[in-house]
């Protein structure tokens, strides 16, 4: 049995604190929606646990590591958007900022898993996040907002389905190489 590096553990042990916070603020909408669509509801929770999976050496699949580092980038720059877009109402205390602190760390954790990334991987990532924006907006199952004039952020979360995979097509292997990020691979033993 192979034995995992103790700060890739840290990460991992960090994504499923992520996870378990994310479950608790989506519990209620979860809870309240038709089973069929709850794959949509939870977006960060969700890919911030395939991550601690990928860490853990749980996962393997490469469509499903392609997916997972677009959905980190995406959500997490879609959850600091709205985060300061809606500030007077999400950051009135610290929990709000504690969501800026770990959205932050979801997005930039695109980095480990950037690389060279295959072609048909990425359609398979703009389609997958197409279909959650139609499921968030028209089937009625994005995050809470305090406003119903949401015409811009429907605008940014489809501009983000499709520019996270094209950055990930022509930066992907480019941060992949970065120095940083090779030593941060290496240290977790990526």
């Amino acid at each position: 049995m192979k034995c995992i590096n103790p700060f890739l553990f840290l990460l991992a042990a960090a994504n499923i604190f992520g996870v378990v916070v994310g479950l608790l603020v989506y519990y209620p909408q979860i809870a309240a929606s038709n089973p069929l669509l709850w794959v949509f509801i939870p977006d960060c929770p969700l890919y911030v646990l395939l991550a601690a999976l990928f860490y853990a050496g749980l996962l393997r699949n490469e469509l499903l590591r392609t997916i997972t580092a677009l959905g980190l980038l995406k959500y997490g720059i879609w959850t600091l958007f709205a985060l300061f877009s809606y500030s007077g109402y999400f950051l009135v205390d610290w929990f709000g900022w504690l969501l800026v602190i770990e959205h932050i760390g979801m997005s930039s954790q695109f980095a480990l898993f950037s690389k060279e990334f295959d072609k048909r991987y990425l359609l398979v990532g703009v389609g997958w996040f197409l279909l959650n924006d139609f499921a968030d907006y028209v089937l009625g199952v994005h995050p809470f907002l305090p406003s119903n004039d949401l015409g811009g952020v429907v605008a940014f979360t489809a501009f983000l389905s499709l520019a996270v995979p094209a950055f990930a097509l022509f930066a992907g292997k480019r941060i992949g190489e970065e120095w940083i990020v090779k030593q941060a691979k290496a240290f977790l033993g990526l």
